[in-house]
């Protein structure tokens, strides 16, 4: 006995059944399929449905097909000037901001009154998706890179010593013109 299954005996319900909290499920006996037929040249050979031809065929199955992988990524939200990100985990091949398996978090990218980009992760369940093979867009292994979940990601360090070097450049530059300023007025 199971917790809110009761197995029955075999005799009194066909095989595979169970009774789930007093609802019955009887499995429906099919009969077989018909024998392959011996004059087809290819015995794999699939015929089409009445109405369709064979190339109709063809692509039903192929748009039937959704193959591809799960990906954790951005989905955006809010409205115009105001934006909102979801942190889903969803299918390739579905559109941004449509379809997706589970959200995993959220991230505020406007800064707020007290100047921080507000992100919210369930590290649980992003570990999870990793582990069943899911993978990342650059965006998310930028924030778990910051978030401390991976190692920071090798643009982010460029980038950061891109702006040191900016802001370090125009620190020389600022103090050198400073320097000259007071030297002109003492000349006049």
């Amino acid at each position: 006995r199971q917790a809110g299954f009761e197995l029955l005996p075999s005799l009194s319900l066909p095989p595979k059944c169970a009774v789930i909290k007093g609802v019955s499920c009887h499995a429906q006996h099919l009969p077989p399929p018909p024998p392959p037929s011996t004059t087809s040249r290819n015995r794999f050979a699939v015929e089409a449905p009445k109405g369709r031809t064979r190339s109709q065929l063809t692509t039903f199955f192929c748009k039937a097909y959704h193959g591809g992988h799960l990906t954790i990524r951005l989905a955006l939200g809010g409205c115009t000037n105001r934006p909102f990100y979801r942190i889903v985990a969803a299918h390739n091949k579905c559109p941004r901001d449509g379809r997706f398996v589970e959200q995993l978090g959220s991230y505020d990218p406007l800064p707020n009154s007290h100047g921080e980009k507000l992100v919210a992760l369930n590290l649980d369940r992003i570990r999870h998706w990793i582990g069943c093979g899911a993978q990342l867009s650059k965006p998310m292994e930028k924030l778990l890179g910051l978030s401390g979940f991976f190692p920071l990601h090798p643009m982010m360090i460029t980038n950061a010593e891109r702006l040191r070097r900016k802001r370090a450049r125009e620190v020389f530059l600022a103090s050198q013109k400073a320097d000259s300023e007071p030297q002109e007025t003492e000349a006049s």
